[in-house]
């Protein structure tokens, strides 16, 4: 199943950092014109091999395509070789009395909605409190994708 670890381990992470900022609703109850903000980073652990975003000239393509499953997460691009930097997700939550708003940006070359549904199914699972969510992409060229 290619890509599916990249995205369990991007919404593992979700779920981790929205764990941590799950508290602020105290803050908010003992100040009724405040509003409370908290902030997650969560390093992203992406398999050895996953191919990079956004390099889909030719030096980076594969020959021939990998039919015979070599590489675990590269079908049509050569596979990573190491991590210099991490690649993360990060969280940031403002709320009121009357609302809150969650924005979660991720080291990504795009995200779309079904993505940011499938983060609301979980977070919502995990018994994170609801919020107006916003979910975002670096457009970064050396995260995961292909």
């Amino acid at each position: 199943m290619r890509g599916g670890v990249i995205g369990y381990s991007i919404l593992l992470g979700l779920l981790l950092g929205g764990t941590s900022i799950g508290g602020i609703a105290d803050a908010a109850e003992r100040c009724t014109d405040c509003v409370t903000a908290g902030a997650s980073y969560v390093a992203l652990r992406i398999p050895p091999g996953t191919p990079l975003a956004g390099y889909g000239g030719m030096p980076r393509r594969l020959v021939f395509p990998d039919v015979f499953d070599r590489y675990a997460h590269a079908f049509w691009f050569r596979p990573s070789v190491g991590e210099h930097d991490p690649v993360a997700a990060r969280a940031l939550v403002l709320e009121s009395r009357a609302a809150r708003l969650a924005w979660v940006t991720l080291d990504l070359i795009a995200v779309d909605g079904s993505f940011t549904r499938a983060v609301q199914g979980r977070l919502a699972r995990a018994g994170v409190p609801a919020a107006t969510l916003i979910v975002s992409a670096s457009h970064t060229h050396s995260g995961p994708g292909a």
